[in-house]
């Protein structure tokens, strides 16, 4: 009978359980190289949305900045642009009906 100790102390497991130890730490450095990697990855992203956020909030201060410098003009050109259609409609009006 082949008793614990003559297989634990022969060769072929010693190089088995060398092997094992190996591709364990292999494993191990290659999960937390992946992991590192990843972690990396995600943090150049969320960077890079920071930034891009901080763009599109500057954009949109730029434009309603103008919007707000621009915006009684608007009303003002308009009100004076519907004042003159309704006048010319009035003549029209009291041209063909009178």
């Amino acid at each position: 009978m082949i008793s614990s100790r003559s297989v634990e102390g022969s060769a072929t497991y010693r190089w088995y359980a060398r092997r094992a130890v190996f591709f364990n730490l292999n494993y191990v450095q290659s999960h937390d190289t992946r992991r590192r990697r990843e972690k990396e990855r995600c943090e150049t992203l969320i960077s890079k949305l920071k930034e891009e956020e901080k763009k599109q909030e500057d954009y949109k201060a730029r434009v309603r900045a103008r919007f707000r410098s621009e915006k009684e003009d608007w009303f003002v050109a308009s009100t004076f642009a519907c004042d003159r259609w309704l006048q010319f409609c009035f003549q029209v009006f009291f041209l063909c009906c009178c």
